[in-house]
């Protein structure tokens, strides 16, 4: 379920004793513990479970050995807020690091790297999974060098877009970049080279334009036979150079590791870089680790950043701040160490934070920020692990909301809410507090606190004050329900979920001429089954539960408890 949450100092009266909000400064909280010595090199938010109850949480992926004891999660994992858990059964096979991971638009997770197989399952250097199963992209891509595969990107068709330092890609020839089609790997390029010192040529960056076109960034002075010094544009069919470029001085090799495009069309580049534009028109432009193409020049972001420094990650998050790692020292005028944030007019370190080496940074849709290193550690010492989370304000995160439910009247019901952990530790220690609302019509009028004990037409109610609600014997319980999780630093209120009342008669679904029959029989069992975890949205027969649109077990049971009944 992707959606912003409310979050924020809204005040709302808690029927118990409220905690004094204060302005809580921004925190890190540490997530794992990850085994062995490996990094998280790789971020991405995802959605695993759709219109589901679970929010977006963030997908891990490196060279760790596990995480949190977790078993399967070697290489990559998955965080959603409040507790590790692996994605599907990895195994993968070979010499194996994975540098990348991108969402599909149907919803799937695609990995790349390093490896020769997953789950059994012959996969070179890339792969998918879809939910159920892991599998290859054709016979992947071939070659060896710089990570093999470094870098994802998907276009709003579907293609997926594979870059590193790879040689070939479905058998064929395909020198650093790929396309993937769904059927087929179709080269981007007959050739990609290098002419500097330092590096072998690769794709190290990748970004998919609104109107199908591609940009690479890497270590190259040549695409496709187009001189292109380490940033370029595929516009569908042939490579052009962007603005000119970027260099940087020898022994070091020119790189861009990372790019982001902002909504007005700006391109955010980082890297081991120190100027950018045309040298042979005079066009040349300061530009350290990280810069700014408006279309027509670059812009300096960084003053005086040491130039031997390599920037290796970007994002540009929610609020249209740029998030950046690998730091050190002074950045226009700020010290920072480790990661910095980028607000359009001047750079904010993060308090009390500093790692050996970032990877990846990500802005997630709660606010969060997160950071994947190889090791960190807190100016007070407290280590920082593979992967810290940022909260700017205190507020609770919240990773699990409630979900719609019908059940009949004699029925009980539950609703539950999950924070990411933490808060409670913020601003002074203030222990998290729950309230349950209420309103009789969905979408309108004002909301009623809830409380413990047989109130107006609920049976009763317990669990108001928690993480979880439950009500007895429904009666008029029918509504919308929600909860509010404040801490001292704010509140943040949940998705609302509705409560419905209904027949016995609710497992009669079909029948032999495919409408219902007046019994519930094989008929509906058989409904059930023919569709069985399929999507076929909330409240939609087969999904008879009406929790969360997906025919499961939540509906079987409602067909087996009225097993039989004659309905009127």
């Amino acid at each position: 379920m992707t959606s912003m949450l409310a979050r924020g100092f809204l005040l709302i009266g808690f029927g118990m004793s409220s905690p004094v909000l204060a302005s809580c400064p921004g925190q890190w909280f540490l997530e794992g513990p990850f085994r062995g010595t490996g990094a998280v090199l790789a971020l991405t938010n995802w959605d695993p479970d759709g219109p589901g109850p679970a929010g977006t949480g963030v997908v891990a992926a490196g060279t760790f050995s596990g995480v949190d004891g977790v078993e399967g999660t070697a290489r990559l994992a998955f965080f959603d807020g409040a507790s590790w858990s692996r994605i599907g059964t990895v195994n993968l096979g070979g010499s194996v690091t994975l540098r990348a991971v991108a969402v599909h638009p149907d919803g799937s997770l695609i990995i790349a790297g390093e490896f020769t197989s997953i789950a059994g399952v012959p996969a070179a250097n890339i792969a998918r999974w879809d939910g159920r199963a892991w599998s290859s992209l054709g016979s992947g891509v071939q070659g060896s060098g710089l990570g093999i595969v470094r870098a994802l990107a998907i276009r709003s068709n579907g293609d997926i877009i594979a870059g590193g330092g790879f040689t070939g890609a479905g058998g064929a020839p395909a020198p650093g970049i790929a396309r993937w089609t769904g059927s087929a790997w179709v080269s981007m390029s007959d050739t990609l080279t290098y002419s500097g010192p330092g590096s072998t040529a690769a794709i190290r960056s990748l970004v998919a334009l609104p109107n199908g076109h591609i940009i690479a960034g890497g270590t190259f002075s040549e695409i496709d036979g187009v001189a292109a010094a380490s940033l370029a544009e595929w516009d569908g069919s042939e490579w052009i150079e962007v603005g000119g470029g970027v260099y940087r001085a020898a022994p070091f090799a020119t790189s861009v590791e990372g790019l982001e495009r902002a909504g007005n069309g700006d391109l955010y580049i980082c890297g081991g870089f120190t100027s950018a534009g045309n040298i042979l028109t005079g066009g040349e432009v300061p530009v350290r680790g990280v810069a700014r193409w408006d279309g027509v020049s670059w812009w300096n972001m960084t003053g005086g950043l040491e130039p031997l420094q390599t920037i290796h990650a970007i994002d540009l998050i929610d609020n249209g701040e740029l998030v950046a790692g690998n730091w050190r020292g002074d950045i226009g005028g700020v010290e920072v160490d480790g990661a910095a944030r980028w607000d359009g007019v001047e750079w904010h370190a993060f308090n009390d934070f500093s790692s050996n080496v970032v990877y990846a940074v990500l802005g997630h849709e709660s606010g969060e920020i997160f950071v994947g290193a190889n090791a960190g550690s807190s100016s007070s010492g407290t280590s920082l692990g593979r992967l810290a989370r940022w909260t700017p304000d205190g507020v609770p995160w919240i990773v699990t909301h409630p979900v719609n439910a019908s059940v009949e009247a004699s029925e009980g019901a539950a609703f539950s809410v999950v924070p990411a952990g933490g808060y409670g530790s913020l601003a002074g220690g203030v222990s998290l507090a729950y309230q349950w609302q209420y309103r009789a019509t969905p979408g309108n009028g004002a909301w009623t606190e809830l409380e413990d004990g047989t109130v107006g037409g609920f049976a009763s109610i317990t669990g108001s004050s928690t993480g979880m609600l439950m009500l007895g014997s429904l009666g008029d319980a029918a509504g919308e329900y929600r909860c509010v999780i404040g801490n001292g630093c704010g509140q943040a209120i949940s998705h609302s979920a509705v409560l419905t009342i209904a027949s016995a008669c609710r497992g009669d679904i079909a029948g032999p001429g495919g409408t219902p029959d007046g019994v519930v029989n094989v008929e509906d069992l058989n409904a059930i089954l023919a569709v069985w975890g399929m999507n076929v949205g909330v409240g939609s027969p087969p999904d008879i539960a009406g929790d969360d649109g997906v025919v499961n077990a939540d509906d079987l049971n409602v067909v087996l408890s009225s097993w039989g009944s004659v309905c009127p």
